[in-house]
């Protein structure tokens, strides 16, 4: 672990807007100021202008435990059964919601699955890192609540359209999973099926 200092001027793209990561509210930076900081880490260099697109294609675990501190766990969905999965993913949940960091990813191409599937026909973006939100129970059915970090391009194979509530320090929030913003909830089987690992950081 070292210190990693950068300043707020951040890059941005040729219409203006931050490169990669990005708040939802106007004008809220920190999120590009972290990941110019995480660039910085990744490529070694000294300067205040890191190359933000040396970000991608990385392990999405690791960079997790460079911003908290902690120690790393990875979980392949090939070798467990969802039951399995569902147990190890609300195991770091508490009231419906991640108490532990924890981030999954998907196969490079829906043909690398073990049973091939068609990602563009689910909406769902391959090679790519999505943030574990907590879980959620409607009909009968399991749910993992993610993000994608792009805030759009949200799942619609085993989706559920509802509003589903997590507890957040003192309060349930509610989260419309029919807004587009990049989170949603897929169901377990249809998460081993897409999904090709997870990993959480303690």
């Amino acid at each position: 672990d070292r210190e990693i200092e950068v300043s707020e001027s951040v890059p941005k793209s040729a219409s203006g807007g931050f490169i990669y990561a990005r708040s939802s509210e106007t004008d809220e930076a920190w999120p590009a100021i972290y990941e110019k900081a995480f660039a910085k880490l990744k490529t070694g260099t000294s300067t205040d202008h890191p190359d933000i697109t040396a970000t991608g294609w990385g392990d999405c675990v690791w960079a997790t435990a460079q911003l908290t501190g902690g120690s790393r766990a990875y979980y392949d969905t090939a070798s467990r059964t969802a039951d399995q999965l569902w147990n190890l993913l609300r195991s770091n949940c508490l009231s419906y919601r991640t108490i532990r960091p924890m981030t999954a990813w998907t196969y490079g191409s829906g043909a690398d699955a073990p049973e091939p599937v068609d990602y563009n026909n689910a909406n769902v973006v391959g090679s790519h890192c999505y943030t574990v939100l907590g879980w959620a129970y409607r009909n009968c059915k399991r749910y993992i609540l993610l993000r994608n970090p792009w805030g759009s391009t949200e799942v619609t194979a085993g989706s559920l359209d509802a509003t589903v509530h997590a507890y957040d320090v003192s309060w349930w929030r509610p989260i419309a999973l029919k807004d587009i913003d990049g989170t949603f909830a897929m169901e377990i089987g249809t998460f081993k099926k897409y999904f090709a690992g997870f990993g959480v950081v303690s």
